[in-house]
């Protein structure tokens, strides 16, 4: 009713300013009215501009929903609502990658023994998702992301999460749903291999509920879900952002109380699943082990397309496992640093990153591999420390090519190393 109403409005608008327009030709008088009534045009058709973006769905290619961080992804949406205005806002994000490897003949598990080629190559989709973002009611936004069934994963919803709040009336807000936990800001990963510190802590996406404040550059977080029983694990966590001048520079601190219900690759060694522990099968053993992680970052903003950053991150857990041997390894701890450079190159947006990783008492644990990508992942234990490197270049308007080269080591001395050549696509 009220866009029919303002289109109405426009039409008797430019009729009225035709008249006058000719009116203003014939008799040289004055053309006050016309410019007033030029104006009153314009502001209505801003108006039904707006209101029709409300009432439509809408592909935001200047804001792609997959390029969003995955760890607050709930309050990343919250800070750039005014961005996605219609109603119902979908996404996708398609990756395909070339790869190579060469090493050590290494034996693997996901359940089983499983042999590991020391070299190969493998070309494939690694990943196909759709995303839907909608605007419930001023104060509500829903989301829900579909992982496409590739290299023998299923079809499966991956996020699905309600949020409630305004940052722009107030700093509170509230999550539900299956989401990651907002624990880490696990920075530094490649297009296909991420750096082994997440690797070894970030969580699935679990059912929880969040409470959280964000103004001001700050946001902390409560999250709690399921642990031994409904509820009694949690998540508290706490990031701050500022900039001055030039400078962009941000930290953060979060709280794990228990860890074996995470989702992790560390939680999988326990085995720990819908409150039981398994420990004939998991390589870890223990009562509750909880986990504190430590982040920061500095970038420099040279001009507005060139800029070079660099991050920091340590994680470790509060107490030491046992493994099914009885060895006590000792605390588990995993940090990366790594630096990003981004500059035109030939007049398209590239990004250079350079990122080392390392573990330590963590020989015990199985730590997933970065290849073969045509098939479901390998992992093995002893993993030590990686090199990873990359670049992406911007070729047209959200499509993305750039080689990844990534070299590991394991405790036993052994080796391998992983190249790959990726296109990404959000749309």
């Amino acid at each position: 009713m009220l866009t029919t109403f303002i289109k109405t409005q426009i039409i008797t608008l430019t009729l009225c300013s035709v008249f006058l327009s000719q009116s203003s030709s014939a008799t040289d008088a004055p053309s006050t009215q016309l410019q007033q009534l030029q104006q009153q045009l314009s502001q209505l058709q801003k108006q039904i501009d707006q209101q029709d973006k409300k009432n439509w769905a809408a592909l935001d290619a200047n804001n792609p929903l997959g390029a969003l961080a995955s760890p607050d992804l709930a309050y990343s949406l919250l800070q750039q609502q005014a961005q996605y205005p219609a109603m119902l806002t979908l996404g996708g994000s398609v990756s395909a990658a070339m790869q190579a490897w060469k090493g050590s003949e290494l034996n693997g598990t996901i359940g089983r023994r499983l042999f590991y080629p020391s070299n190969g190559t493998a070309v494939a989709a690694t990943t196909a998702d759709l995303y839907v973002l909608a605007n419930l009611t001023s104060w509500s936004q829903a989301f829900i992301s579909v992982e496409g069934g590739l290299n023998g994963y299923p079809t499966q919803f991956s996020q699905a999460f309600v949020t409630v709040g305004d940052l722009t009336k107030t700093p509170f807000y509230a999550t539900a749903g299956e989401t990651y936990l907002p624990f880490g800001a696990f920075q530094g990963n490649g297009l296909v291999t991420n750096t082994l510190a997440t690797n070894a802590f970030e969580s699935t996406q679990l059912n929880q509920l969040d409470l959280g404040f964000g103004q001001d550059g700050l946001n902390t977080t409560l999250a709690v879900f399921n642990g031994a029983s409904n509820f009694n694990d949690f998540v508290y966590s706490a990031q701050y952002t500022t900039t001055v001048k030039q400078w962009t520079f941000g930290g953060g601190a979060g709280y794990l109380y228990d860890l074996r219900y995470s989702g992790s690759s560390i939680a999988a060694a326990y085995n720990t699943s819908n409150g039981r522990t398994n420990i004939r099968s998991g390589t870890l053993q223990g009562g509750r082990n909880g986990a504190v992680d430590f982040n920061g970052n500095a970038l420099y903003n040279f001009n507005s397309s060139q800029s070079l950053a660099g991050d920091a991150e340590w994680i470790t857990t509060t107490n030491s496992p046992t493994t099914v041997r009885g060895i006590s390894p000792g605390r588990m701890q995993a940090w990366t640093v790594a630096g990003t450079y981004t500059s035109p190159v030939l007049h398209k947006n590239t990004t250079f990153t350079l990122d080392y990783s390392a573990n330590i008492n963590m020989a015990a644990v199985p730590l997933q591999l970065p290849g073969p990508v045509d098939q479901q992942a390998v992992s093995i234990v002893g993993i030590k420390n990686q090199w990873l490197t990359d670049f992406q270049t911007e070729i047209m308007n959200n499509v993305y090519v750039g080689p990844e080269f990534a070299w590991i080591n394991l405790a036993n001395d052994q080796h391998t190393w992983e190249t790959s050549a990726s296109v990404s696509v959000y749309i």
